[in-house]
């Protein structure tokens, strides 16, 4: 037997230094200095005082969410105060904006998967897929991959991640020498590798009081096994990032793409609707996937042997272990198969059909019980994600803010003397920048953030602004390389089996493919289907139409300027 750790309480020394006190206040200066020290702004532009009031909002929420000294959803309310305050806008003009139609859109989908949650639909496909997949460990990380990216389009990649880690589990206990492989189990599930006790401030944050430190399954495993088992939690991490961005509704940042548009662009038809964007999408997704999947085999499986049937039956024995095909399973099947959503409208009216199919067989001339339904509101009160329906309006918000204001123009001006570089190398930059944000924040506020920007940069040197906009919407979900920059990266990260260093390695060659990939589907796939070789009228506000002497005839019967 292994000696157990001895139990360790880390605590940052006590010291009365200046420093040390200023640490321990930095949430609070944050959020007390922020607005001081940025006040001048609303006076040293007396030629552009809407734009500077708008940019001093916006740079607060940037700084507050970045820093997090409220939590991410409190922080989206702030417009609701701010712009009314500064006389940029009405205040149920705000309001509007956090139930906008990409906002109901996003319900809708969000109480669909609530529902599949709760009959435990994704837990079925999940072990069928893994059960079919060839034995050899590369084969059953790809399985991993595959399958934890096909329900992180439909579920969030949080609740997809915590299914799949514990599957995960399973199988690195059947990597190990059977000799070593109920102490192993014990290691990783029985005695819970890392415990952290923690004390839950009044703002909603919560303050780590310490760890205590028990086996350590590194010190089980061999160098090959830790170094497989590496590559399998990494895999599901990849594919929860990489899944939601092959639907509208896998990830918030595709639907503050189709809220940004309809507010940035209100005369665009651009084309993009759920069908449109899948085929973009998924084809780009699961491309990312396998050399996502081929980056890991040969960083973490070089080695690997050549078949574990011991991970096949165990895989098996789990899915024989699932009750028959249920009632609920069946009609949460039949609703994804008729739900195509193009908007709010076909969301909420399958998410309210959820609510009355009944999730047993019914028997009309039984005797009378109640019966529950595929969805009750019990279930969607305790596991719907609220804070992201806030955040998500807060985006919209601050963006209807910078439009309203004619901050997005000035910006768009500015950003002119990009104009010397190929747009391409362009379209890179802008990957860039959203990835480097996008690991250090939400992938929500990324997008909030930077699409509006890339708008008006596209607008102002005559490109279609979606040759600039979809790249920055994927780049904000190449959330790869560190534990705080998404969910899944927490929650693999926290089985006490990798290192930041491993995630580093692996996740910034993941953002290079994927972003060299970006840039290859939008110069041909994307442009072929949204026809983003020409700058489209729409684009224009009706008075910059008028100025350019189009006339409404012009722009329904061509619909662009070049």
């Amino acid at each position: 037997m292994l000696p157990l750790k001895s139990q360790i309480r880390y605590q940052r020394p006590e010291s009365t230094s200046i420093l040390s006190v200023l640490w321990n206040m930095r949430t609070y200066l944050v959020l007390i200095l922020t607005p001081i020290i940025l006040s001048p702004i609303l006076f040293s532009f007396p030629q552009s005082q809407n734009e500077a009031k708008c940019g001093y909002c916006v740079i607060i929420m940037a700084i507050y969410w970045v820093m997090e000294v409220l939590p991410l959803a409190v922080t989206a309310l702030l417009p609701l105060i701010l712009y009314p305050l500064l006389g940029l806008m009405k205040s149920d003009e705000v309001a509007h904006m956090y139930l906008s139609d990409a906002s109901i859109l996003f319900i809708g989908g969000l109480m669909i998967a609530v529902a599949v949650q709760k009959c435990k639909l994704h837990n079925r496909v999940a072990l069928f897929v893994l059960t079919i997949v060839p034995p050899q460990p590369c084969w059953i990380m790809l399985g991993f991959m595959l399958i934890t990216a096909f329900l992180s389009m439909w579920i969030s990649n949080t609740a997809t991640t915590a299914l799949m880690v514990p599957i995960a589990n399973s199988v690195i206990i059947e990597l190990v020498n059977s000799n070593r492989r109920n102490e192993f189990s014990d290691a990783l599930a029985g005695e819970a590798l890392i415990e952290e006790k923690h004390n839950e401030n009044s703002d909603g944050r919560r303050k780590s009081l310490g760890t205590i430190s028990t086996r350590d399954p590194t010190e089980i495993l061999s160098k090959d096994e830790h170094l497989m088992a590496k590559g399998l939690l990494i895999s599901i991490a990849f594919g929860a990032n990489i899944g939601g961005i092959a639907t509208i509704t896998g990830t918030p940042s595709n639907l503050v793409l189709m809220g940004q548009i309809k507010e940035i662009f209100p005369l665009a038809d651009t084309g993009i609707n759920f069908i449109s964007w899948m085929v973009f999408a998924l084809p780009f997704a699961i491309t990312c996937l396998l050399i996502t999947w081929l980056t890991l085999v040969l960083i973490f499986f070089r080695n690997a042997s050549k078949g574990h049937t011991a991970i096949k039956d165990t895989l098996r024995q789990k899915y024989d272990e699932l009750p028959s095909f249920s009632f609920a399973e069946v009609g949460i099947s039949v609703c994804f198969l008729i739900l195509y959503v193009t908007d709010a409208t076909s969301a909420i009216l399958v998410a309210i059909i959820l609510f009355a199919i009944p999730n047993q067989k019914p028997d009309f001339f039984g005797k009378s019980e109640n019966v529950e339904t595929l969805l009750d509101w019990k279930t969607v009160q305790a596991k719907f994600p609220w804070s992201v329906v806030l955040l998500l309006g807060g985006g919209f918000a601050m963006a209807a803010g910078v439009k309203e204001s004619n901050l997005s123009y000035r910006i768009g001006e500015t950003m002119q003397m990009l104009q010397i570089l190929p747009v391409n190398v362009i379209m890179a930059i802008c990957i860039f920048i959203t990835v480097f944000l996008t690991n250090i924040c939400s992938n929500t506020v990324t997008a909030s953030i930077f699409i509006p920007i890339m708008a008006e940069l596209a607008k102002s040197l005559e490109i279609h602004p979606l040759y600039f906009m979809i790249p920055t919407t994927l780049a904000s979900s190449m959330a790869f390389t560190l534990p705080v920059a998404t969910p899944p990266n927490s929650i693999v990260f926290a089985s006490g089996l990798l290192r930041v260093t491993d995630m580093l390695l692996a996740g910034i060659l993941a953002t290079i493919e994927c972003g060299l990939l970006a840039i290859l589907f939008m110069i041909t796939w994307a442009n072929y289907l949204f026809e983003l070789d020409k700058f489209p009228l729409w684009a224009y506000t009706p008075a910059e139409l008028m100025n350019r002497n189009y006339t409404l005839f012009e722009l329904l019967a061509n619909g662009t300027a070049k």
